[in-house]
């Protein structure tokens, strides 16, 4: 860190002089190099901010909290924060919400297209649940702590919940199933697959 911030400094002062120089000798190519010199700044440090930060945006400096292209909180998969796929996913979806993920109700009212509760009967949770090793995503919900407006009840976790999800299953869905177990870890299936496990029609 010290090498690179004296070598930066020998630079400005080695600019510097020559600039000094020029200005005494040849006051217009002086001023003409200066404006090139301010200009090629501008456009590098221009070029440097589309390139690394956008069209991501960036929480506390580091951390990628989103995509720009069109929608603050589509899934950026470069995000330490994977679990913001939910949010494409909700998108132009319906979410129905099993009595035991009442704690997401408020989050889905948010950001789903819309929701309507249903009440799954204890075999039919357990039969869902049981195939999260199918599930082809799953990962920490920290979301639930980021987003605490959509969580009211927050402070009664614990722990940070985990968020499993099948994507390929979701591929055509415009309807998806909520359940949670007893952890408070979401779980969300397609329609079809609910059908599939359940029997239901």
């Amino acid at each position: 860190m010290f090498k690179e911030a004296l070598v930066t400094v020998l630079c400005f002062i080695v600019i510097y002089i020559i600039f000094r120089v020029l200005l005494r000798k040849k006051e217009l190519l002086a001023k003409q190099l200066l404006a090139g010199l301010l200009a090629l700044t501008l456009l590098l440090n221009i070029g440097y901010n589309v390139h690394a930060f956008f069209p991501a945006f960036v929480l506390d400096g580091i951390n990628y909290l989103g995509d720009a292209s069109g929608n603050l909180f589509i899934y950026n998969k470069e995000s330490e924060f994977s679990d913001q796929i939910l949010f494409p996913v909700l998108q132009n979806r319906a979410v129905l919400i099993d009595e035991s993920a009442d704690f997401y109700a408020l989050f889905f009212n948010t950001f789903a297209e819309k929701t309507t509760k249903v009440s799954l009967t204890a075999d039919e949770r357990a039969s869902l649940i049981s195939t999260q090793d199918q599930l082809s995503f799953s990962d920490r919900f920290p979301i639930v702590s980021l987003a605490n407006y959509a969580f009211p009840e927050y402070m009664k976790i614990s722990e940070i919940p985990m968020l499993y999800l099948d994507e390929e299953a979701l591929v055509g869905e415009d309807t998806l199933v909520a359940v949670a177990d007893e952890d408070g870890n979401l779980y969300l299936f397609a329609q079809s697959t609910y059908r599939e496990v359940t029997g239901h029609e």
